[in-house]
């Protein structure tokens, strides 16, 4: 039994039927909220790495029994030599370790999923209670040199005229995701025509839990939108679609822009994926001295934790670029 469908899970396999009845609770509170498939995906993957090392632990494959011992030997393991893999007909330890973002990450999910079933009664008390998450790696997105964005831009130039569908397209996309707010791969994928606003320059976006919030277009970025939607009328998919960004078989899909920008990234001589611009963005809005608040609402974030992480990776940059401007000594 399955209580998701293969595609709204996004995962290749399923739980055993106990673990998978329980998680399809939590799996309709997440949509009731309107978090995105992705995030159900994720909190379904740290509970089937969960239930993989309870199966080669030699337990019952019932994540709801797990104890305190059971979760902290799974974190371990997790730090020791990765996940596992279905392999002749069992399973076999990746024998790498897990990154240490992506261990916090398994450990949120977790957490999540048992106070959710603690809270409905299907357990007295979620084993991780009171336990610490692993520390995280604190290291920064690298940002991307603003010569190899540009580069990427004007790979989809090659010549003012005759340019193709694809060109001008990769072209909207990359400068869509640079603009201060950039958007996420699934918000570029899902962006509807009607969200681009031509007469104002400003597009509308529909973020994480159904949240809007509007990103203003650079003089430049809507040019490329106008001449991008003349040739968008020609697709065979135009009429049917509503969606801004098609490829050759209809809408262009999250795993679609994210291969947009990498192959764009590969061909200027880097490599970049998306949510790099987007970090590329943010660093760009600090360096020009926009508020927290006007950054929290382009952007879409709830917390000022959020400007504090995209920011990190250039502050000792922007910092001394800072001290430059200001030349106390210079006064002196």
């Amino acid at each position: 039994m399955s209580g998701l469908t293969r595609e709204r899970r996004l995962i290749c396999r399923d739980m055993s039927d106990a673990s998978e009845t329980a998680f399809r609770g939590l799996a309709r509170e997440l949509r009731a909220a309107g978090r995105s498939e992705k995030t159900t995906a994720a909190y379904h993957s740290a509970c089937l790495s969960l239930e993989d090392w309870l199966r080669v632990s030699g337990r019952p494959a019932d994540i709801l029994a797990a104890t305190r011992a059971d979760v902290e030997g799974w974190l371990i393991a997790l730090q020791d030599g990765g996940g596992w893999t279905p392999r002749d007909d069992g399973l076999a330890q990746l024998g790498r370790p897990l990154a240490k973002d992506s261990v916090v990450s398994y450990f949120g999910s977790a957490r999540r999923f048992f106070n959710w079933a603690a809270a409905e009664g299907l357990i007295d008390q979620s084993p991780m209670a009171a336990m610490k998450a692993p520390p995280a790696s604190g290291k920064p997105l690298p940002i991307p040199d603003v010569d190899l964005v540009r580069a990427m831009i004007a790979g989809t130039r090659p010549g003012q005229r005759g340019r193709s569908f694809f060109e001008l397209r990769d072209e909207l996309i990359i400068r869509l995701f640079c603009e201060t707010g950039g958007p996420r791969c699934s918000e570029v994928a899902l962006l509807p025509v009607d969200g681009l606003d031509l007469r104002r320059d400003e597009v509308t976006i529909c973020g994480k839990g159904g949240k809007w919030r509007k990103i203003a277009l650079s003089a430049r970025t809507a040019s490329a939108a106008q001449r991008y939607l003349r040739v968008r009328q020609g697709h065979r998919a135009a009429g049917e679609l509503p969606y801004v960004f098609l490829g050759l078989k209809g809408q262009l899909s999250p795993d679609g822009v994210y291969k947009v920008v990498r192959k764009r990234a590969q061909a200027a001589g880097g490599e970049i994926h998306p949510h790099q611009l987007r970090h590329f963005s943010a660093d760009l809005a600090k360096s020009d001295e926009m508020s927290d608040g006007d950054m929290m609402t382009l952007f879409g974030w709830t917390t000022t934790r959020m400007v504090d992480r995209y920011g990190k990776a250039r502050a000792e940059a922007r910092a001394l670029e800072a001290s430059r401007r200001h030349a106390i000594g210079d006064r002196l």
